[in-house]
């Protein structure tokens, strides 16, 4: 391993693993942002919102989906009220558009 590869893996094995969620609504973008950081891994950022076909998506930093399930768990398993909270505001969120468009 060279030295970079050595300094690279011992800055990302540094990092604490941290999850944390946010909700935001301005009116015009509904969405639920979730910042992370995983020792050995490094940091990012997903962003849940409600597309315009009024369904949950996930903007995911192109990350496969065990990758975003650790942290989801994570989420869930540090915060399991604000993260239901935070769903059930963007299911209702959902099911106004879909109120509205009718």
């Amino acid at each position: 391993m060279s030295k970079e590869e050595d300094e690279l893996k011992e800055i990302f094995g540094s990092i604490p693993t941290n999850t944390k969620a946010s909700f935001c609504d301005n009116g015009d973008y509904h969405y639920m942002n979730i910042p992370w950081s995983q020792k050995g891994r490094g940091f990012g950022e997903y962003c849940f919102y409600v597309g315009e076909d009024r369904r949950i998506l996930i903007d995911n930093e192109c990350d496969p989906r065990e990758a975003i399930k650790e942290v989801m768990d994570d989420l869930v398993d540090n915060h399991p009220d604000e993260v239901k909270a935070m769903f059930h505001q963007m299911i209702d969120l959902c099911k106004l558009t879909s109120e509205k468009n009718v």
